[in-house]
């Protein structure tokens, strides 16, 4: 019984790679970056995934960050692949792009942009422990506001994402950690806007700790 749940597994995920692919075709980008997001579990399917997920957020939704991400997964599993040359060309264009996007407008070297996201982490860390202890005197209840205010009006350097349609908290974790993992850390950043990650709403700014 368990095989045949894992065979039905396996073409549930090859029909949503299928069904990413005709969206694509469709001009259909958010709808076909959540499609490949559940092939993503398709052994067979997932790099191919990675690849068409890292075009899509290259060429059509301007999100650099997203292209590097699974141009990346793309070339840790398939070194040698078919797309792996184009995977590598396309990086070489993007990270300099990425790299003037993080600094503001000034150009900087890849090693620059890597400290600069890693400064702005420990800025977001920072932040959400001195809201998470209340002041002396203080209550829980200011201690609330105080975070619905840091979530509203982030620090400067603060890193931030604009949800958009067919995201999830796992998917936005893959973009930019690699790994859903970092979901419920996303979520505990953002606990004002995404109390629970079903209201999650696409134009809902978050903060990337």
């Amino acid at each position: 019984m368990l095989a045949g749940c894992d065979r039905d597994t396996f073409k549930n995920n090859d029909r949503s790679f299928e069904q990413a692919e005709q969206k694509r075709s469709a001009q259909e980008y958010r709808t076909a970056v959540a499609l490949y997001e559940k092939a993503l579990d398709n052994d067979k399917k997932a790099a191919d995934a990675h690849f068409r997920m890292g075009m899509i957020y290259d060429a059509n939704l301007d999100d650099p960050v997203g292209a590097v991400h699974h141009y990346n997964r793309y070339i840790e599993m398939q070194p040698n692949g078919m797309h792996a040359k184009e995977a590598r060309d396309n990086l070489k264009r993007i990270e300099p792009i990425l790299a003037t996007k993080l600094a503001g407008g000034t150009l900087i070297t890849h090693s620059e942009a890597m400290k600069l996201r890693q400064e702005n982490k420990d800025l977001r860390d920072q932040l959400a422990q001195r809201n998470s202890s209340p002041p002396p005197g203080g209550s829980p209840v200011n201690g609330k506001i105080a975070a619905r205010d840091a979530e509203r009006h982030p620090a400067p350097g603060t890193r931030t994402y604009v949800v958009q349609q067919g995201d999830s908290l796992a998917s936005i974790s893959r973009k930019f950690y690699g790994s859903k993992t970092r979901a419920k850390d996303i979520q505990d950043a953002n606990m004002n806007a995404v109390p629970d990650e079903r209201k999650l709403k696409p134009g809902v700014t978050l903060i990337i700790p």
